[in-house]
């Protein structure tokens, strides 16, 4: 995965914009230096502008911390001398399904 640009990102009030020959209401994502990194799509409506650019602000401000927590888990379920922890099917774990989240999420 290339670089991008560090978190914590956080969204903006709406701002209008112009585009062609009119104007819309659009919400900024921006960096800690307060930079618009990307802003919502004017043809969606406010209210979902909203909440699509605070999904993506969570997401993205939490997505290190749940890959290295994952990691972790995955670590000590390979680690562990419990003869069921890597056994779903008597109450341990899936280590393949969260190796492969790892995998989804960093690459």
């Amino acid at each position: 995965m290339s670089e991008h640009t560090p978190t914590p990102w956080k969204t903006v009030s709406p701002y209008t914009v112009l585009i062609g020959n009119g104007q819309a209401r659009v919400i900024a994502i921006q960096d800690i230096g307060s930079r618009t990194l990307v802003t919502t799509s004017p043809s969606v409506l406010p209210g979902e502008q909203h909440d699509n650019a605070e999904y993506i602000v969570l997401a993205c401000n939490s997505h290190q911390d749940m890959v290295k927590m994952l990691d972790d888990v995955a670590k000590r379920i390979t680690d562990s001398d419990e003869w069921w922890m890597d056994d779903p099917d008597r109450g341990g774990f899936d280590l393949e399904a969260i190796e492969a989240l790892v995998a989804k999420a960093t690459t």
